[in-house]
């Protein structure tokens, strides 16, 4: 509980949700007006569903035992009922706009305004699934798997409707590429489940960068 409010490479947080209050051995939970605010607030409702989703996947993990599982193996997406799924065991997790939602900072990934409540959601492929199909076969796509979760993303869909297939404009990859940054400094599974996708797609190292690696994609 102490560590909950330190950040990986971040100096503090602008607020904290609760406080930690000794009195010799015994220590006392204090919770924050902070954390009654945002509770109380129109992201109430994402925050409660994103933590549930959170916890499914580490009691997972711990199912599968931690290092190892869904920890080692990563997840991969059942899209036909939008769910994260345990390789090794080939059940259903967590929802994956749960999963994602706070990573976007609970918004559209396409127009940038909330989602509210997160069962409007649908998930979206930034990079459209039909250039995995352009060359008359998924299996001459030579670039990374676009079911894969770095280009899932939570959306209205109204907005994911518009978009169609459109490939993706710069500010739509600005806003992936810093969510994709987001869960990469997160506790594992979701940050191992980014790096084996494409670790296997793009398995040289050339890219260093998420927009270096957009940029590869383009140029399929």
């Amino acid at each position: 509980m102490e560590k909950f409010h330190n950040l990986r490479g971040v100096p503090g947080v602008p607020h904290r949700f609760y406080e930690l209050k000794r009195d010799g051995h015994h220590r006392t939970v204090v919770l924050t007006p902070e954390l009654r605010r945002i509770a109380m607030s129109e992201q109430g409702v994402l925050l409660r569903g994103e933590l549930n989703a959170r916890w499914s996947i580490v009691e997972s993990s711990f199912a599968a035992g931690v290092g190892r599982g869904v920890v080692q193996a990563g997840m991969s997406v059942d899209l036909a009922q939008e769910f994260l799924i345990d390789k090794r065991r080939r059940r259903p997790v967590t929802r994956v706009s749960a999963a994602l939602i706070g990573f976007q900072h609970g918004r559209c990934l396409i127009c940038n305004e909330l989602i509210v409540p997160v069962g409007e959601a649908v998930v979206d492929h930034v990079f459209p699934y039909a250039m995995m199909r352009r060359f008359e076969s998924v299996g001459n796509w030579h670039g990374p798997d676009l079911d894969a979760l770095w280009n899932l993303a939570p959306a209205h869909r109204p907005c994911n409707s518009a978009k169609t297939d459109t490939p993706p404009g710069r500010k739509l990859l600005t806003r992936l590429a810093l969510r994709n940054e987001a869960i990469m400094r997160s506790p594992e599974p979701l940050r191992q489940t980014l790096r084996l996708s494409l670790g296997r797609a793009l398995g040289d190292g050339s890219a260093n960068s998420w927009n270096q690696i957009f940029n590869e994609i383009k140029a399929l």
